[in-house]
């Protein structure tokens, strides 16, 4: 989604000579790479190393083409399904929702300085976009969360299943046992009740 939306941006360069054609080019591959590492088995200091170069780099748009109004929050909508998605720390879902509130105060106040225009109806609509795609990260997140803890849950009574049938086991052993050991003890006891009868008489 970011590479598309990068693409659509593209399109409102000047050609080579404009830096910020090399930016959105350069934008594409680094969108690229750090999704694939972000969805990787990485160590979460990995994942919000990529997720900050995101942030950085859709800020850079965002200040850069100020000319598509407030359509760069497109990619901070993605950007937060893809953080509430992959972190539940709430100390950090809080950083990067500050930094996002920061910068978009600062770019709808430099878009307010060129344009003199603050357009209420595109900020709420864009912002949404950006809090529903946080919501749907989440609701993806918990749902993950409670198939493992599901699926972890079911081991565990599998486990205990298994421990209980092999206790079973044992006492049905441990019976059996006490069984042979009565029947040879009567044995032994009618066997020397004979011979004291028959040492009597």
């Amino acid at each position: 989604m970011l590479v598309i939306l990068s693409g659509y941006f593209f399109q409102m360069t000047d050609g080579i000579k404009d830096g910020r054609t090399i930016y959105i080019i350069g934008a594409i591959p680094i969108f690229i790479v750090s999704h694939f590492i972000q969805m990787a088995n990485v160590r979460e200091k990995t994942r919000i190393l990529c997720s900050s170069i995101d942030f950085i780099v859709i800020t850079g748009i965002g200040f850069l083409f100020s000319e598509s109004g407030y359509l760069y929050l497109i990619f901070f909508g993605v950007f937060s399904t893809t953080v509430f998605l992959l972190y539940d720390r709430k100390k950090l879902l809080g950083l990067f929702s500050g930094a996002f509130v920061a910068i978009w105060i600062l770019i709808s106040l430099r878009l307010y300085a060129q344009t003199g225009i603050f357009s209420v109806s595109s900020n709420i609509v864009n912002v949404m976009f950006v809090i529903y795609g946080a919501f749907v990260g989440g609701l993806i997140r918990n749902s993950r969360n409670a198939k493992e803890t599901i699926a972890l849950q079911y081991k565990q009574l599998n486990e205990s299943h298994g421990a209980l049938q092999a206790a079973h086991r044992q006492l049905k052993d441990y019976a059996e046992q006490v069984e042979e050991l009565t029947v040879i003890r009567e044995r032994n006891e009618i066997a020397r009740r004979f011979m004291i009868q028959l040492a009597t008489r």
